[in-house]
């Protein structure tokens, strides 16, 4: 009983310690963390279900594809080919983890509270940080953007699934003070005015309902939330709002320009305005007009020319290896094959999971895959900026092997 218990308090430091690794570091130093504990307990990993086989799978083979394309290419630079081996390897790693820890943790619970108290405590540090800058410099929305971050994953998850109602699900934490947690989460969360994290929240909660499963009720819903969707995008449309716009009228213009953000083609790209308000187009139309073989992409180790040098990271690049469109990113990278590849194991993994014990987890689980769809259009997907959305998804897929009684 002393050996499982130490193993298993040894795998709740782990889970903590790659969270906050996840969360604060960069790309090298969370790869080094994801192979350390890989090989820590990848012992541990007493069976592999199912839907995580086929997502492993799915996924190793578009490193496959990569890989293979990436030789064939006499413009391949060997660094960036090695570079890109490890951005297409590291969603592996990160969902393995989460599935080993998970399973190898005595208490069931253990998920839930860590992630709402880190996100409560994190939630509470963000709004008095708003408060000490709002009053010494007063309020902007890039301000406080800049100063206390772009988003909080762990937040936004910690608000959804406080919002879980079935007292028996391993997802639902029993607080005291239920609606004040509710309320920090829910200020730092508005707070952080990204607009990536209000639709990933937006798909979690209803997904608490199961409404992403297909079903005629499902149907009823989702038609209600595109009304909903619609009227507010109408009433935002119809708002006198530029770039010039102060405070929250100029997060509401981000919200009015999302569109061409992502799907504009008109873009003057010698015109910096016009460039960095289009940026995220601009750049998946240049990887999309540059792709060689439309059936294998460009493979790994080659670089996208954004035709002219732009201040990235505070370094002047031409040639970036990596966009915010994780379609056109994989398009660029593997072809039409990965693409295919990747949309196959989103709605693969979009399907209901079918958990026998705990329907909530089945919920999110569900709620979670459907977020990647968002994600990878905007962040690179599990790539880049969701990494830590496919961490949760591990963590879960764990836990419904416990519910199912499997372990």
């Amino acid at each position: 009983m002393l050996r499982k218990f130490d193993l298993s308090t040894f795998n709740k430091l782990l889970f903590l310690i790659f969270l906050f690794v996840l969360r604060y570091t960069d790309f090298t130093i969370s790869l080094i963390f994801c192979l350390i504990i890989f090989f820590l307990i990848a012992f541990q990993i007493k069976k592999i279900i199912p839907k995580l086989f086929f997502s492993i799978l799915l996924l190793s083979l578009l490193v496959v594809v990569g890989m293979i394309t990436g030789l064939f290419n006499k413009q391949m630079i060997y660094y960036n080919y090695l570079k890109d081996c490890m951005y297409f390897v590291r969603p592996i790693l990160v969902l393995l983890i989460g599935y080993g820890l998970i399973q190898n943790i005595k208490e069931p619970k253990f998920f839930v509270k860590v992630i709402v108290y880190i996100g409560l405590i994190f939630s509470i540090c963000h709004i008095l940080g708003a408060i000490y800058f709002i009053f010494k410099i007063g309020f902007s929305v890039n301000m406080l953007r800049s100063k206390l971050g772009l988003g909080n994953e762990i937040g936004a998850i910690s608000l959804a699934l406080l919002f879980i109602k079935n007292e028996r699900s391993n997802l639902y934490l029993k607080l005291k003070y239920r609606k004040i947690a509710i309320l920090i989460l829910f200020i730092s969360f508005v707070l952080y005015f990204s607009r990536t994290d209000f639709v990933i929240f937006a798909i979690l909660f209803i997904s608490n309902y199961g409404v992403l499963k297909i079903s005629p009720k499902s149907l009823v819903y989702f038609l209600f939330f595109c009304f909903l969707t619609f009227s507010g995008w109408h009433i935002i449309n119809n708002l006198e709002l530029t770039p010039d716009s102060k405070g929250v009228k100029f997060f509401l213009y981000k919200i009015k320009n999302s569109p061409n953000e992502i799907f504009n083609k008109n873009i003057n790209y010698r015109n910096d305005r016009s460039l960095w308000e289009n940026w995220r187009s601009y750049e998946a139309l240049c990887a999309v007009s540059q792709v060689k073989s439309t059936t294998y992409g460009n493979g790994f180790g080659s670089l996208i020319d954004i035709k002219r040098k732009i201040y990235l990271n505070g370094v002047p690049q031409r040639y970036i290896p990596i966009i915010h469109n994780g379609y056109a990113y994989v398009y660029f990278k593997t072809g039409a094959i990965g693409l295919i590849i990747l949309l196959l194991f989103i709605f693969y993994n979009m399907s209901t999971s079918h958990s026998v014990k705990d329907k909530s987890v089945d919920n999110f689980l569900v709620g979670l895959s459907t977020s990647f769809l968002f994600s990878t259009l905007v962040v690179t997907g599990f790539y880049v900026g969701a990494i830590m959305w496919i961490y949760f998804y591990g963590c879960l897929l764990g836990l419904q092997l416990k519910n199912n009684g499997i372990l």
